[in-house]
């Protein structure tokens, strides 16, 4: 877990380091909320690296507007890796999944077997050790992907299976009605930008350091998108100074900010 990208992040971080230590024996899910360069997704990474020293399975989807309209689309990157085990599935289950993701011809299937399908192939992974689902960026995922989400969301608690979502605030989805217990990211503290800045940025002018805090008013990506840090950090590269990565992409956030921190 890097230290520094999680600066002021520790509470939230404890809920859901928590989380992964019930998950083992009793599944649930989060809904991580809160505006766009808040750090949504950079909390994700550091839970995710956490999962993947306990040795967790880890499945994740990142949504795309471009990719909101193509049904099941988002379900299709989140299976990839466990579809080896479709066939362990009842035929009625199969049926549905394998139609939904495009792979055999039918008639529409019914969400709630696409779901069932969904929650059964997850489960057969967790058996042979926990898994944890990473949802970033969950207000471009497609409708019946966000629903079957919402499925298995709703019956994880007999499973070793933790579902983290993170999503944009004053979007809705059917994941916001699941009753999941959700944790708002809200933007950091004067001491906490202040010390993200320094590691970001070490010996800004003390001018320059004030107009960046100034400017962000608490949130991640102001720091890390500004002008002033974006030439001191590529005065200082090969310094090892890397921003965290999207979960499943590394593409700019819709509005033409260069954002990896949702």
């Amino acid at each position: 877990m890097g230290a520094r990208a999680l600066v002021g992040r520790e509470t939230e971080f404890a809920v859901l380091e928590a989380g992964l230590r019930r998950a083992v024996e009793h599944g649930g899910a989060f809904l991580i909320t809160g505006p766009p360069g808040i750090g949504k997704t950079t909390l994700l990474n550091a839970v995710a690296a956490e999962a993947r020293s306990r040795g967790y399975n880890m499945l994740a989807v990142t949504g795309l507007e471009c990719e909101a309209e193509f049904p099941y689309g988002g379900l299709h990157q989140l299976l990839q890796t466990v579809m080896a085990s479709v066939d362990k599935l009842a035929p009625p289950q199969k049926a549905a999944l394998l139609t939904a993701l495009g792979m055999t011809v039918g008639p529409a299937p019914e969400v709630f077997l696409v779901g069932l399908a969904t929650l059964n192939l997850i489960d057969e992974a967790a058996a042979e050790k926990p898994t944890l689902l990473l949802a970033d960026d969950a207000q471009w995922l497609d409708g019946p992907t966000s629903a079957v989400l919402t499925f298995v969301a709703r019956r994880l608690e007999s499973t070793s299976i933790l579902l983290l979502v993170g999503q944009r605030e004053r979007f809705d989805s059917p994941l916001r009605s699941a009753g999941l217990t959700e944790i708002h990211v809200g933007p950091l503290d004067d001491a906490a930008a202040a010390e993200l800045l320094d590691s970001i940025a070490p010996n800004l002018g003390s001018d320059v350091h004030r107009r960046i805090l100034e400017q962000a008013v608490g949130y991640p990506e102001g720091h890390t998108n500004s002008r002033e840090v974006n030439r001191r950090s590529e005065a200082v590269a090969g310094c090892g100074i890397r921003r965290p990565a999207r979960l499943g992409r590394s593409t700019p956030e819709a509005g033409g900010k260069g954002a990896i921190l949702s």
